[in-house]
C-alpha cells in the first residue's frame, strides 16, 4: 500500500491532487485509523494502475473511415414558395 505523498510522486502531481481525487472517488483508496477521525489515507499499487488506465487518451483500436455522404447538386433540388 502506498501513501498519498508516493502516489503523487509516481504521478508527477501534487499531495493535494492526489487527495482530490480520493474524495472524488476517482482514485479507489483505503482510510485506515479511528471511526468519524481523519486517519491516513493508503492506495494500493492495482488501484493506481486502474487510474492511469482509465485516464488513457487515443483510440485502443483503430476505427473505420466513415464513408462520406453523397453531395447533393444544386440543380437537381426544387425550390417551392411559401
Amino acid at each position: 500500500m502506498l501513501t498519498v505523498k508516493q502516489v503523487a510522486e509516481q504521478l508527477g502531481v501534487s499531495a493535494g491532487l492526489v487527495y482530490s481525487l480520493c474524495s472524488l472517488g476517482v482514485l479507489r483508496h483505503s482510510r485506515h485509523g479511528r471511526p468519524h477521525r481523519r486517519g491516513c489515507i493508503r492506495i494500493s499499487e492495482d488501484a493506481v494502475a486502474e487510474y492511469l488506465r482509465a485516464k488513457e487518451v487515443g483510440p485502443a483500436v483503430a476505427r473505420p473511415v466513415s464513408p462520406t455522404r453523397p453531395k447533393v447538386k444544386l440543380e437537381n433540388l426544387r425550390l417551392t414558395p411559401s
